[in-house]
């Protein structure tokens, strides 16, 4: 399937403000792709376009924006997938 590896897997969880950004996209206004788990690794998504790097980067929790912000808490593992938003989604969220 254009050249994504098939050992690659993804995980997360809503994160503190409980909302499940993935799954209900419509959650966080915005987004520019629809990011369903059921659909990783995103085949339909440009993995180096700009709206897709920044979609990529407001789903990420990051601790340091306090215990209520938005975001997921991702795990990865397995074969990175090529592009910028696999980039980001694995230096940020690297299990293991």
């Amino acid at each position: 399937q254009k050249g994504f590896p098939a050992n690659t897997f993804e995980m997360n969880s809503s994160g503190p403000d409980k909302i499940e950004s993935t799954n209900n996209p419509g959650n966080m206004p915005g987004y520019a792709y629809q990011w369903h788990d059921a659909g990783y690794p995103w085949l339909y998504i440009p993995p180096n376009h700009p709206n897709a790097i920044r979609d990529m980067c407001q789903m990420l929790y990051a601790p340091s924006n306090g215990t209520v912000s938005h975001g997921e808490i991702f795990r990865v593992g397995g074969q990175k997938p090529p592009g910028e938003i696999f980039d980001i989604l694995w230096k940020y969220t690297q299990s293991g």
